[in-house]
């Protein structure tokens, strides 16, 4: 059973993990409050700390990848046709074409299955015959050799 002092040294733990996940300080609140009522029921009977993280980091990232969607979706709705503005995405797609063409094979096949297809992870280690770990590490160099390319790129 946890005393009321394991419980806030559990909840300081749990805010320090979100601010180190990159948190702001507003989704902070409610994605530590979240993340603790999800595991109430367990929290006895495991480890807390790394489950914790666990659940704070999914928590995180399916907040990004909704706000992301959001801006995504408000970015086209509120776009008037602008053929300058067209122009620069065309050859924006391009550039990003060239390097991921430029990626070695079994990044580029990554990229390709992933963003392209939608493939899961899982499903890319099997097709590679690689371990998942393997997988996203290929994804991991192939975002930062283009996020450089593209830099550079840009100037």
């Amino acid at each position: 059973m946890r005393t009321m002092n394991d419980w806030n040294r559990l909840l300081l733990d749990t805010e320090a993990s979100a601010r180190a996940e990159g948190l702001r300080d507003d989704e902070r609140q409610d994605l530590v409050q979240e993340a603790l009522l999800r595991l109430l029921p367990d929290l006895d009977a495991r480890p807390a700390a790394g489950l914790i993280r666990i659940v704070l980091r999914r928590l995180a990232i399916d907040g990004w990848r909704r706000r992301r969607e959001t801006v995504l979706e408000d970015d086209v709705a509120g776009q008037d046709f602008d053929p300058h503005h067209e122009l620069e995405r065309a050859e924006l797609r391009k550039q990003i074409r060239r390097c991921v063409d430029r990626l070695p094979e079994a990044q580029r096949q990554v990229v390709l299955w992933r963003l392209e297809e939608g493939v899961s992870f899982k499903e890319i280690a099997r097709r590679q015959g690689v371990t998942l770990n393997t997988a996203l590490g290929r994804m991991h160099l192939a975002c930062k050799k283009l996020r450089y390319d593209l830099e550079t790129w840009r100037g």
